[in-house]
């Protein structure tokens, strides 16, 4: 920690706070020193240059500007250093686990669809396809960036995702399964969970399970066949959603904004996860899930070391 981390986190949070009570999210980007994704054509605007304290001090707007790099560096080397990173390039994408599709958003049905017309060109099942098209390329792309950290030469993490990982529409297919939402739908999403399971009946596949889709708890959707497993574990989350208000009381100003001071921020994580399991590998898995709130996964866990 430096001397001047605490008074610059605290500046950087009484900026968001400005932001947020006036509900500028869409209209304001962070620019770095190296890096900015500052939109002039679409009239967003910088906040180390357009938002107090910021807007009238050019000297603080800097040092918050270099620093928050400096901190975004340290937090990419510690998962390098800690060998996180590396786990984490190692998990899949989508994953077919039991009767159950994982996926982070969701899969389109125009991404399955590709993905079976690639299956029957290759002699591939729609799961094959489907890793083919996603977690390999995901996987070769991060493991050939890992081998050079720093981002140098052409194999660098450093260099444009989207300029390089153009096998089979692969970037424009990992974006689709992040960022999906169809399922939500209130008029056609348990449509798409239907056509998106037909596609995988060769595969066993009964429901689909996403995250990313925060709810107060896990919830089952589509007749049980969607499984929206995101219950907002996290207590910052619960209290103030997607903004980054201040936890630390060290960075509250007197007079936080709505957005920041209403919500009750509490000691423990709440929630819920989901509980899939069959009585054996010869029995079928059941139609539904069992969800468990934080306070009932603590029971089962003082129960199963008691055994």
């Amino acid at each position: 920690s430096r001397d001047d981390d605490e008074e610059l986190m605290k500046a950087i949070h009484d900026a968001l706070q400005y932001v947020y009570d006036r509900r500028m999210e869409g209209d304001v980007r962070v620019c770095t020193t190296d890096y900015c994704v500052k939109d002039a054509e679409a009239g967003n605007a910088d906040l180390f240059t357009s938002v107090p304290p910021f807007l009238n001090d050019e000297d603080l707007a800097n040092k918050a500007r270099e620093r928050l790099l400096t901190w975004r560096n340290e937090y990419a080397q510690g998962l390098y250093d800690t060998g996180l990173l590396h786990w984490m390039v190692e998990q899949p994408l989508l994953a077919l686990v039991g009767d159950t599709l994982l996926v982070h958003g969701g899969l389109g049905q125009n991404i399955v669809s590709y993905a079976q017309k690639v299956g029957d060109k290759k002699g591939l099942s729609v799961e094959d396809a489907l890793y083919d098209l996603t977690n390999r390329p995901f996987t070769s792309f991060f493991k050939e960036g890992l081998n050079d950290a720093k981002g140098e030469g052409e194999s660098g993490v450093a260099n444009s995702i989207k300029g390089r990982m153009k096998e089979g529409f692969a970037f424009e297919i990992i974006l689709n399964i992040v960022q999906h939402r169809g399922y939500f739908d209130k008029q056609t999403g348990c449509q798409e969970v239907e056509s998106v399971l037909s596609y995988l009946q060769g595969e066993k596949i009964n429901r689909i399970c996403v995250g990313h889709t925060p709810r107060d708890y896990a919830e089952e959707l589509c007749g049980g066949k969607l499984l929206a497993s995101d219950s907002s574990l996290s207590r910052s989350f619960r209290a103030y959603g997607n903004h980054y208000c201040p936890l630390n009381d060290l960075y509250k100003n007197d007079a936080m904004g709505q957005s920041c001071s209403m919500a009750e921020f509490v000691d423990k994580c709440d929630g819920s996860v989901s509980l899939l399991v069959r009585e054996s590998p010869e029995h079928e898995w059941p139609a539904r899930v069992q969800h468990l709130t934080m306070n009932e996964l603590m029971d089962l866990g003082e129960t199963l070391d008691e055994l």
